[in-house]
């Protein structure tokens, strides 16, 4: 009997092993999207969201900002993240001359500055995100940026009460 249950013990110890401890992906990413007319989108992955609101919400060429939430697979707001952005157009291949900064502010906001758009046209912000469920990458499509600004008044104001 005892001889048995060691060869069962064996047996759950080398399939233990076996088991490949990666953590996968999440089997449902929770989409929750905060603020109507943002660019958000899940990650490849699905183990992140990521909701970018702009400032100017129409962008123009020259300088611009945003604020970005993310949450994880579980639509919880997730501080910390180590996040590197790309603006670029993909039609062209172009990238802009600057690159944007990703700062975090508080529970899960961000703030993106240095959006610099060097022509209109259709940007897009890559965001390659690091965290504790692991890196991954997102695509957000941006509206289109054009040469002067049709901004209704108070567009441009506070988001989420941070400049």
């Amino acid at each position: 009997m005892a001889k048995r249950i060691a060869v069962i013990i064996m047996s759950l110890l080398i399939a233990g092993c076996a088991v490949d401890q990666k953590a996968g992906a999440p089997m449902q990413t929770i989409m929750d999207q905060h603020i109507p007319g943002s660019a958000f989108d899940k990650t490849e992955q699905g183990y992140y969201t990521a909701e970018l609101v702009l400032k100017p919400r129409n962008p123009v060429v020259g300088a611009g900002a945003g604020h970005l939430i993310v949450h994880n697979h579980e639509a919880v707001d997730t501080p910390g993240l180590n996040i590197r952005a790309m603006l670029y157009m993909s039609e062209t291949g172009l990238e802009s001359s600057k690159k944007p900064v990703v700062k975090d502010v508080k529970k899960g906001l961000y703030k993106v500055s240095d959006l610099h758009y060097d022509v209109p046209g259709v940007w897009k912000l890559k965001l390659e995100i690091s965290g504790p469920m692991g890196s991954d990458v997102v695509v957000l499509s941006l509206p289109e940026v054009k040469k002067t600004s049709d901004a209704a008044p108070g567009e441009d104001a506070p988001i989420f009460g941070i400049e």
